[in-house]
């Protein structure tokens, strides 16, 4: 497996290949469901980086945006689960941590990263 870069991003690309048309960016951010205030900030801001990401030609997953609409119309607290996430990031071209506050202490963006190294995903920081 060897990457390249596409669109300012270093893509995983199996056997020489280029990565398909529409790379699938996972977008990895610190969010907590404890205060809707701050939650909102958190999915909102998660959200405006995946749309920029999406008009650069991306597909994206961003839990984050994804569990904050769930919530929103759930009677409980919603998290995407843990297994949904795993398969998501297995066929991600890359993954991209949301340089937000705490990021580097959240256990779930720890482990997407872990999992992305060990698995050839390139890893990029970005704002």
């Amino acid at each position: 497996m060897k990457n390249h870069n596409c669109y300012g991003f270093c893509l995983r690309c199996e056997n020489g290949a280029q990565a398909s048309a529409q790379p699938l960016i996972y977008l990895a951010t610190a969010y907590t469901p404890l205060s809707s205030e701050a939650f909102r900030a958190q999915a909102e801001e998660a959200a405006s980086v995946a749309a920029l990401l999406r008009e650069q030609g991306y597909e994206v997953f961003c839990p984050a945006a994804h569990d904050f609409m769930l919530a929103e119309h759930a009677a409980a607290p919603w998290r995407t689960a843990r297994t949904v996430q795993q398969s998501v990031l297995r066929h991600a071209d890359a993954l991209a941590v949301l340089n937000a506050e705490s990021v580097f202490e959240n256990l779930e963006v720890i482990r997407a990263v872990h999992i992305a190294s060990a698995l050839g995903i390139p890893v990029t920081l970005t704002t």
